[in-house]
């Protein structure tokens, strides 16, 4: 679906996701949803980069074409979220006639129990459920996610005598091991992947003080020593967003890589909250017409935040992407 930028103005494109009729049908889509999910899900604001006391937010995700002035989109997401910090319903666009509906249920605890599901497209809806639970056991919990068909995913959180979370190991439905989080504090943590036994992937994030994350360690031969490495760097902005990404090259671990590719984050802000975000990869090649872009509205419990209008969106797109042919001259 092709707009001219912003043609609809974000309360009409808000009004138009919410009347999009969320009928569903693709039972791949339904079961591709189901095994990326974990027995431990993500609920509260902050999850998705809000703040805390976020009720509803829209997220547009789609690309910028800067010959034609046109914004193509191909995702929306609006959430929303109770007066705890709960987030009780997500509804999701993929195409102009796929999307998804989840709606979480809690306990008079707080703690999820529920979740209902609507996938599919217009030939028809699908629906499912699964249920929540939590097992504690000294300095073990387990989360427990049953879904409709009986299958079960678990993840384990393991802590220590001072409650801190030391480590994860998540689960499939088999009872395999397939993804293991060791945490360091706040500082840094590994996640490893499995594959039956077989180790497939190893990387380390490194967090500042203000627990953004700042360094990526991928190692890209798992398993194996001494093996190769990717370190993947990041800056931040005065807001505490990233504003640039840089990717280097392998190398053999304990020697200074070089830079392979920079990307930039450039963010339109209404206070302290960014509500248009383009990313580009430094040039080094012909460059690209269209560039990603990430628009959001968001209301907290005191305050809408969104775009101030169609020219201040323009006006950003613009700027960017004549950054972004600005980083063309430099690299040559």
């Amino acid at each position: 679906m092709k707009y001219k930028v912003f043609t609809h103005t974000i309360d009409k494109t808000k009004a138009k996701v919410r009347k999009a009729t969320i009928k569903h049908a693709a039972i791949v889509l339904l079961l591709s949803l189901g095994f990326t999910a974990t027995a431990q899900e993500s609920t509260a604001p902050k999850d998705f980069d809000f703040p805390e006391n976020t009720e509803m937010a829209l997220e547009i995700k789609g690309t910028y074409d800067a010959e034609k002035h046109t914004f193509t989109q191909t995702n929306a997401k609006e959430y929303r979220f109770n007066g705890k910090g709960q987030l009780v319903q997500l509804k999701e666009m993929f195409t102009a006639k796929i999307g998804s509906q989840d709606t979480y249920h809690y306990d008079e605890k707080g703690e999820l129990v529920k979740v209902d599901y609507l996938v599919g497209t217009a030939e028809g809806p699908i629906s499912g459920s699964s249920t929540h639970t939590i097992e504690k056991e000294s300095y073990k919990t387990t989360y427990i996610r049953k879904d409709q068909n009986g299958d079960m995913l678990r993840t384990i959180a393991f802590f220590n005598e001072a409650g801190e979370l030391r480590g994860k190991s998540f689960y499939n439905a088999k009872g395999e091991r397939e993804k293991q989080i060791e945490y360091d504090g706040t500082k840094a943590y590994r996640t490893k992947k499995f594959k039956g036994d077989k180790l497939v992937s190893d990387i380390i994030y490194e967090n500042n003080k203000q627990y953004k994350m700042v360094k990526k360690i991928e190692f890209t031969e798992p398993g194996k020593v001494p093996t190769k490495e990717q370190l993947t760097s990041f800056d931040y902005n005065k807001k505490g967003d990233a504003e640039k990404m840089q990717v280097h090259y392998e190398t053999e671990a304990g020697k200074t890589p070089k830079v392979m590719n920079t990307y930039t984050m450039e963010y339109l802000y209404d206070g302290d909250l960014w509500v248009a975000r383009i990313e580009y990869r430094h040039g080094y090649y012909k460059p690209s017409p269209t560039l990603n872009i990430t628009l959001r509205s968001i209301k907290t419990s005191d305050k809408m935040y969104t775009a101030k209008d169609e020219k201040a969106v323009l006006d950003f797109c613009k700027q960017a992407y004549q950054n972004y042919l600005n980083t063309e001259k430099t690299n040559k």
